[in-house]
């Protein structure tokens, strides 16, 4: 079984991750930074891209959404690597955010912890995480989940924990079915029908 792990990686996290896949399961690495198609990894039976999350979105997300549709063959599993907890709400919004139009039922999605790295942000990156942490600094009283950000930000934190990997090496190798999402054709209301049969 060929495996191609694609990782975008901001401050090391992502990366780290994907190496620590390899390990595991074997397979190739490929810097997405560092790609322009995706036609060295046409071969593949199982893609897997770990890319780390800013603003719900993916890194390189742009450049996958743009490529996929040339790769049929492969089993795709999608990884992202965030700095909050992946709960339940997190990772439902992560996966629609994610996910090709039309590939609602050929991808598996999965959330990993990250860490913080404040000092070696750039950037865009580097000025949204400036706003939250001058946001949660005004607050009398925070969250749990935002003391931790704020703790994270501050004095920097490592999530990263290579037994979260094994949901992902266990889909790898032995593969789950999909759980079918339908995708509905927007409804015309009533009065917009009659509109429509009018003109």
């Amino acid at each position: 079984m060929k495996i191609a792990i694609l990782y975008s990686s901001r401050t090391g996290f992502s990366k780290q991750h994907a190496e620590m896949l390899q390990q595991k399961v074997g397979g190739e690495l490929f810097d997405l930074g560092k790609m322009r198609k995706l036609n060295q990894v046409m071969g593949a039976d199982v893609l897997v891209y770990i890319a780390s999350i800013m603003g719900g979105r993916m890194r390189e997300f742009k450049f996958i959404d743009k490529n996929i549709y040339d790769l049929e063959r492969p089993r795709k599993i999608f990884v992202g690597v965030g700095l909050t907890p992946p709960e339940e709400q997190v990772y439902l919004g992560f996966k629609q955010t994610n996910c090709p139009f039309g590939f609602e039922n050929k991808i598996k999605f999965f959330l990993l912890r990250g860490g913080m790295r404040y000092s070696e942000l750039r950037g865009v990156d580097k000025l949204l995480m400036k706003n939250i942490l001058k946001n949660l600094s005004k607050k009398e009283e925070r969250s749990p989940v935002e003391e931790e950000m704020y703790q994270a930000i501050i004095n920097g934190a490592d999530y990263v924990n290579e037994e979260n990997l094994e949901p992902i090496v266990q889909e790898i190798l032995h593969p789950t079915p999909f759980e079918e999402v339908k995708v509905e054709e927007p409804k015309i209301a009533e009065e917009e029908k009659g509109e429509d049969q009018d003109a």
